[in-house]
């Protein structure tokens, strides 16, 4: 047998010392688990640490609000400029809006951050008109409104281009609803700071045209198209009377590169002169301005003709019904309006804009009439009624400024006839209406001067204002002062058609005019009726008409008669007429003279300067009465009489 001795018995000793599957390995008594090696430790110690001050809260300063931190909702010690313009980017709209309250927070009760980080603050806002929430729209709307109440004008014209960008933004946006927040917007900018500190002139043609294109919001649009159409602030008094052809835009013509190329236009030559202008090779293109205010006007409704009942509790501009006349007194003030600028501006920040309308445009304007949807007509008791006057004086004049110039070269003289006497009728019926209630509330001379004046004041304030009433119950000031103008505008087509012998009015339309003219510069039509603001205010216009020249004699318009001074007759040489109207109504133009001692008698020394204009015209008179027999020799012999009580006083 072979010895297996200790090599066999150490064979089986390394067999049995491999590990089994699955074995459990006991422990030593009195040795715990090892760890593994990727154990994550969950214990943590805690200790105090003392802070006296907090370095970042000093850095602020006392700059700082006093509002909560809309992230955690917990209470903090402030946020200062930094923050608030870094929450304006922030995902959250509460966050967005209370950002923007913060900062009105925050520059209200500390003027030297809104001065010193003037260009930050509104680099940081120029994309909240574009927000997507409302409420954050809202809360920026309210913070500039604030911002261009507080800062000086020049120093937020410094930015023009910055809000322009907001304004540009919005109104092209996809969401109808921040469209009609820019529209708010651009309505805010217009009123507090104008157009031209806003807008240059190439955004300003910009912005008309996209305006014109948001035919869902014409209520909105319309006061925009108003602010930004605005003519120059004071056309009375910034020239001199003398020469008044400096008031009206000379007619040079506009050529752009591209009508050159594509062909459009033909028949250019040298000289500069009118009669030499560029002649358009086809029919005159539509206006985008007319245009919507035309479909503005066709969409708003017609105003109940019944007596509508005056409610207390709301005013004119809330009822519902009177909608359709607040979109039509807006749509007629704009057309009224382009037409001013394309007459009376000398350059025109919308050059390149055509205000004018086309004939087929004009065209459109006489079906208005044509179908009796123009005048408006409603009942004397209703409450509607002195909204009807104001639309109907607002077109009048607007076709009135057709008539002297302002439609294109190919208009139909029938469909501009149609509206001339369309309007000739409205004058006869409201002006009346305005002098005779006007005249009714004067109580004396004073009050006559005061209340012309202040028609001239209204008048220049509205330039920049939103579209108002013509006519206001028995305060008529407006309504006259709107009606002269209006008629000076038809006079001047009269003076040109006479000149050319070819005018739209017949002799019985001029008789119309003579009559309406006669019936508000005396008053009513009462030639022994006291003195009124409109008789006060046809002076310059009938003396006009005389050929008395009182734009050329007077180089600034007294205050009382500069809401009725006669610009379109000036603009034609102001020719004599006195022969015309004497053959159409005879003993008005007496009835005029006679009127001007009477004046100077209850005036007194109340008004110098209405008084020296007054006597300048008698003076004209005088050297215009050279011929024995004549119609100004005779003017003259019946008012040298009048003249004893002023010049000599009362008996006794």
């Amino acid at each position: 047998m072979a010895n297996k001795g200790p090599l066999s018995k150490g064979k089986s000793k390394s067999k049995s010392a491999k590990p089994k599957d699955f074995a459990k390995i006991k422990n030593k008594v009195g040795k715990g688990k090892k760890a593994a090696t990727n154990a994550t430790h969950t214990d943590y110690k805690v200790k105090k640490v003392q802070m006296p001050s907090q370095n970042a809260l000093g850095e602020k300063g006392e700059e700082v609000t006093h509002r909560k931190n809309t992230t955690t909702f917990r209470e903090r010690s402030g946020l200062g400029l930094l923050e608030l313009l870094a929450h304006m980017g922030h995902h959250s709209s509460k966050v967005r809006r209370d950002a923007y309250h913060g900062l009105h927070e925050l520059c209200k009760e500390h003027d030297g951050v809104l001065r010193a980080n003037l260009a930050r603050i509104l680099d940081a806002t120029a994309t909240a008109s574009m927000d997507p929430t409302a409420e954050v729209r809202v809360a920026f709307r309210i913070f500039q409104a604030w911002l261009i109440e507080t800062i000086p004008q020049d120093a937020v014209s410094a930015f023009a281009a910055t809000l322009a960008l907001q304004v540009r933004s919005a109104l092209s946006h996809v969401s109808a609803e921040v469209r009609e927040d820019g529209l708010k917007l651009l309505e805010l900018y217009l009123s507090r700071l104008g157009s031209e500190q806003v807008l240059s002139q190439a955004e300003s043609a910009r912005v008309v045209d996209t305006l014109c294109h948001m035919n869902s919001h014409a209520e909105s649009v319309l006061p925009c198209l108003h602010r930004l159409l605005q003519p120059p602030p004071s056309r009375l008094g910034s020239t001199p009377a003398s020469q008044p052809w400096k008031r009206l835009r000379l007619d040079l013509p506009q050529v752009s590169l591209q009508d050159v190329v594509d062909g459009k236009l033909r028949g250019v030559t040298g000289g500069g002169a009118p009669s030499q202008a560029i002649e358009a090779s086809g029919p005159s293109l539509d206006s985008p301005v007319w245009a919507f205010c035309l479909r503005a006007w066709l969409q708003a409704g017609d105003l109940p003709r019944g007596t509508i009942a005056a409610n207390s509790g709301k005013a004119l501009q809330e009822l519902s019904v009177a909608r359709p006349g607040w979109v039509k007194l807006r749509a007629a003030a704009v057309l009224e309006r382009a037409l001013e600028r394309t007459r009376f501006c000398a350059s025109s920040s919308l050059s390149s804009f055509s205000l004018q309308p086309s004939a087929a445009q004009v065209a459109s304007l006489s079906g208005v009439v044509r179908r009796g949807e123009w005048p408006l007509q409603v009942e004397a008791g209703s409450s509607l009624r002195v909204l009807a006057d104001s639309v109907n004086l607002r077109m009048a004049r607007a076709i009135c400024l057709l008539a002297a110039g302002g439609a294109p070269p190919d208009v139909s003289s029938l469909h501009l006839g149609r509206l001339a006497r369309a309007a000739l009728g409205v004058l006869e019926q409201v002006g009346l209406n305005a002098a005779r209630s006007e005249a009714n509330s004067d109580a004396n001379s004073a009050s006559a001067v005061a209340a012309a004046a202040a028609a001239g004041i209204a008048m220049s304030a509205e330039l920049d204002s939103e579209v108002r009433l013509c006519a206001s119950g028995g305060q008529g000031v407006g309504a006259v002062s709107y009606a002269l103008r209006s008629l000076d505008l038809l006079w001047s087509c009269v003076a040109t058609g006479q000149e050319s012998g070819n005018g739209m009015f017949a002799s019985e339309d001029v008789t119309r005019l003579a009559e309406a003219t006669m019936r508000i510069a005396s008053g009513g039509g009462d030639e022994e009726a006291p003195i009124s603001a409109a008789i006060v205010l046809a002076v310059p216009l009938t003396a006009s008409l005389l050929g008395l020249r009182p734009c050329a004699s007077s180089a600034q318009p007294p205050p009382a008669v500069g809401a009725g001074w006669p610009e379109a007759l000036a603009a034609v040489g102001e020719p004599c007429l006195a022969e015309l109207l004497e053959k159409a109504r005879p003993g008005t133009v007496a009835s005029w003279a006679r009127t001007w001692p009477k004046l100077l008698w209850y005036l007194g020394s109340s008004d110098p300067a209405l008084s020296s204009f007054l006597l300048s015209l008698i003076l004209e008179l005088a050297k215009r009465a050279t011929q024995p027999g004549g119609l100004h020799g005779r003017l003259l012999s019946s008012t040298l009489p009048l003249l004893v009580p002023f010049l000599a006083g009362p008996p006794g």
